[in-house]
């Protein structure tokens, strides 16, 4: 080995070494990390326009985004978590404290579909469906109000985790175009490549983001005022809630919330609120995905249907929550990467 190849080999063992070392240095604090990057690229056209309304003062504009921002986000979850809470505790001591529940009344419609099999199918006899359904009603209520609490809790004892994700979001508010500059240097690829790569990367997040962020938000709002208005449910805010967060889940979607809940209106013997719900949750809540999601994500994510839905699947499996957006982007680049591929070393070849 000549001297040149030993330093060499010197040189980028501890280079990979040390980008080792920082990683696990900032792997405690990644979900607040991506997070924060997720949303400086998001807000990237928001930003430019308040700094060129600032003549490009960077502190003052960071500053004002990352005020913006936790005015418009962070205060408004803080509320509606609590609210949350407090609905959430509501059902578990409604059902705790009041033993039976409409699912259980032996005069209700599950009462007398009940009936209606053990007069065809007398094994069935020694099961009450009522008690099952009562059983479970009191599980689910529990685990809603467990987790409910969870999460404030959680919101309590993770503040050195947003405090990071704040001051991630200042330096990436005001620095995060140079930041990108500098990495982007350091890859080995033209310029026309480089671009693409990072357009696409941009193009995906803001995507994904807007039209995940914009479909929860519509589909818990028109959820919500279903739920009050048609359902009669005291809890509407819970289940909006609930609503927003299942319309993140592929192919199912809203339908995890407003279905239940309208069984439990035909079990109640609420016939018309039931049927009421059911047309809500097809015509109205399912209508949102089906025109908003095309109408943000156009045609800046040039990924195949079936892909991404695999990979919103896996990414929510491998990643959690923050797999919603990683697994898009990862998907995004790979096929940037085939491309580049093909027009530079397949093309070339064929030549």
């Amino acid at each position: 080995m000549t001297r040149d190849n030993l330093v060499l080999a010197f040189f980028f063992s501890v280079f990979f070494f040390l980008f080792y070392q920082l990683y696990l240095i900032l792997v405690p604090f990644a979900a607040p990390l991506i997070l924060a990057s997720i949303l400086v690229v998001t807000l990237s056209p928001v930003t430019n326009r308040v700094r060129k309304a600032l003549r490009g003062a960077r502190t003052p504009t960071a500053m004002a985004m990352l005020v913006g921002t936790a005015v418009v986000v962070l205060v408004p979850m803080v509320f509606l978590l609590v609210i949350l809470a407090d609905q959430a505790a509501e059902i578990y001591e409604r059902i705790k404290e009041g033993g039976e529940t409409p699912l259980a009344a032996p005069e209700s419609w599950l009462g007398a579909m009940q009936a209606w099999f053990v007069e065809r199918f007398p094994a069935l006899a020694s099961l009450d469906f009522g008690k099952i359904a009562s059983q479970a009603s009191r599980q689910i209520a529990g685990f809603i109000a467990t987790e409910s609490r969870a999460i404030v809790q959680g919101m309590a004892s993770g503040v050195l985790g947003l405090s990071m994700m704040l001051v991630a979001l200042f330096f990436l508010f005001r620095d995060g175009d140079s930041i990108a500059a500098n990495v982007g240097g350091l890859i080995p690829m033209r310029p026309a490549y480089k671009e693409r790569l990072s357009k696409r990367v941009v193009d995906t997040v803001a995507a994904v983001v807007q039209s995940t962020v914009m479909i929860a938000v519509l589909q818990g709002f028109v959820g919500g005022l279903g739920y009050a208005l048609i359902g009669g449910f005291s809890v509407s805010v819970l289940l909006g809630f609930l609503t927003g967060v299942a319309s993140l889940v592929p192919i199912v979607g809203a339908a995890l919330v407003w279905v239940p809940a309208a069984l439990y209106l035909f079990a109640a013997d609420e016939l018309l609120r039931g049927g009421g719900l059911v047309l809500w949750g097809v015509l109205v809540v399912g209508s949102v995905d089906n025109f908003v999601r095309p109408l943000l994500i156009g045609g800046r994510v040039e990924i195949p249907t079936f892909l991404l839905l695999f990979a919103l699947l896996g990414g929510l499996q491998v990643y959690g929550f923050l797999g919603i957006f990683i697994a898009p982007v990862v998907v995004a680049l790979l096929l940037a990467f085939v491309e580049i591929y093909r027009e530079h070393y397949v093309a070339a070849e064929s030549q």
